[in-house]
Formats: structure tokens, sequence, C-alpha cells
């Protein structure tokens, strides 16, 4: 007898995950969610085919995932997530780097930040540079990035080894509690901010195709349940007991309170005008591929024709 086919999804704990999880609970459900330490290590698993679907940054499902060789024709988005907001944190030295005292006599010393980036193509390396030069001008050099999994990003600014690193909520305000950073509340994605698919193998798209169209209703459910603390409590706990790495719930109930009270709930089932457009967007921000790429191929293949769109 044939095992029944499983959706098995990798995510990096966050606050934005939970709406998700929550849905994906239900008795006799299809998902088997997996918590992953870094994006990148979910890129992986969906390379080795250990992983079904991941929820992953959206440019870098298409950078890291889409186009690479022997890929195309394989994935869908049938969902984009709510995102919340990502945190600069900086080491206590950055932050005095950053925003020196006024007594602080000006230094000739040209200061350079490092910062820890999760892929070469992630937007988080223009929202570093965007805000650097809003807030620092020409106070500091241009920054320098290490491409780090996220598990070590933590790590390198506990030690000292990166000045900065951008998390998704509550990591940030996690290691600030731990006194390895500061959040920076001047840090704004802006033009850059990310947006988070669902990126799913093909054929297991299709064949989900009605129980993945449903999804959005079934979060915007979700989303107005978790605005009662204890439920949204429930499902913090859940998500740890899947595995590492875990948010503090603690943490994650401050970061809902702070970024998800005047949220209207925007999980969509991507059409194939937003998918066309997200990707030219993409093209002007990174390289995917000169005489490779295909942008009326590539969307054709990655939209879920099925269910309500937007």
């Amino acid at each position: 007898m044939n095992a029944p086919l499983t959706l098995s999804t990798g995510f990096v704990p966050s606050l934005e995950a939970i709406p998700l999880l929550a849905s994906t609970r239900a008795v006799g459900s299809p998902w088997r969610m997996h918590p992953c330490p870094s994006y990148g290590r979910i890129i992986r698993h969906l390379l080795t085919g250990e992983l079904a679907a991941g929820l992953i940054p959206w440019e870098l499902g298409i950078t890291e995932l889409v186009t690479k060789p022997g890929q195309k024709g394989q994935w869908m988005v049938p969902l984009i997530v709510h995102a919340c907001p990502m945190e600069l944190v900086l080491t206590p030295k950055a932050m005095k780097t950053v925003y020196p005292p006024r007594n602080r006599k000006a230094s000739s010393d040209s200061k350079r930040l490092v910062f820890g980036i999760e892929a070469r193509c992630s937007l988080t390396r223009y929202q570093i540079l965007t805000w650097q030069l809003q807030v620092a001008g020409k106070l500091l050099d241009p920054p320098a990035f290490k491409v780090l999994p996220m598990e070590l990003l933590r790590k390198g600014l506990e030690a000292g080894t990166i000045d900065g690193m951008v998390a998704p909520t509550p990591w940030g305000m996690q290691a600030a509690a731990e006194g390895s950073g500061k959040i920076d509340p001047a840090f704004e994605p802006g033009k850059y901010a990310q947006e988070v698919a669902l990126f799913c193998q093909r054929d297991l798209a299709e064949t989900f195709a009605s129980p993945l169209a449903a999804l959005p209703d079934l979060l915007q459910a979700q989303h107005e349940r978790l605005a009662e603390e204890s439920e949204f409590m429930k499902e913090a706990v859940a998500m740890g007991e899947l595995g590492t790495p875990r948010c503090d719930p603690a943490q994650l109930r401050q970061a809902a309170r702070l970024h998800l009270h005047e949220v209207t709930q925007h999980d969509f089932q991507p059409d194939h005008a937003w998918i066309e457009r997200e990707l030219k967007l993409l093209t002007e921000r990174v390289p995917l591929g000169e005489g490779l790429f295909d942008l009326e191929e590539m969307t054709e293949q990655l939209t879920l024709a099925c269910g309500v769109t937007r």
C-alpha cells in the first residue's frame, strides 16, 4: 500500500510562520512542518528532495532555487504570506560607531562595519546599504558583507566577528534580550522589503491545488484567532515543540503585540500578473542569468492556476 503524499515543508521559526503552522496542524493534514536554522538549509533540502516545500524570501527562492541548473519547471508559488518586520541588530560597539556620543571628537580614521547576510543576492544587502547611508552618511566607509547561514549570524554577533545582522522578528529582540546586540529602531526595509513565499514542488502543488488555494481563507481565520493571547501562546509553544531553533514564546508574543495588532492580513495566492511584476522588479536588482532567463516562461511555470487569485 502506497504511503499518503505529504507536503514536507521547511520554515525558519519566526513570527510570520505562526499562522501557517496553525493552519496546518489539523488532524489528517498532509502538511509536515520542519523548522530549519536558515533559509539556506531549506533551499539545500529542496534541491535534494528532502523537503517538498519551503517558506523563504521571494528573491532567494528565485535566485537560489528556481534558476539553478536542473530546476526549470520544477517549482510553483501557491502562497505569499504576510512578511513581519526584519530587525537590524548591532553589537554595542557598532551602535556607538554609528551613533557616536556628541562630545566625542571627530576622527579621520575610516570605519567599516561588517554585516552577516544569508545569501549573495539577498535584498538584505540593499536594506543595509540604504540604512547606513541615511543614518551615517559619510561617517562610515561602505559596509562589508559575510555570507553566513542564520545559525552562525547570532554566533558571529556574540563573538564580535560581525558588527550586525538583519533577521526576522523576534530574533533581533531575542539577541537584544541575551545581551549580544541592540536593535536599531531607525532601520526600515523600505522599498527593499522582502516578500515571503511558499515554494512547492510542481507535481505536489498540482496534486494539492485545491487545499493550497484554500490557504488564504484559512490563514485569515488564524490571524483572527491568534489575536487572542492564549491562542497565540498555544501556537508559539507548539512551534517550539517541533524542534530547533526555538524562538522564546514570550519574545514572540511581544513581537506580535508590536507588529500584528494593526496589520490587515494579506496572505494570498499570487496570480500570473503578480508573479510577472515581481520577477521584473527582481531582474532590476539582482542578476538572473542573462540569456537563460525567460520572463514569460518562468511566470507560467510558477503560477498555480487554481483558486483565488490577486
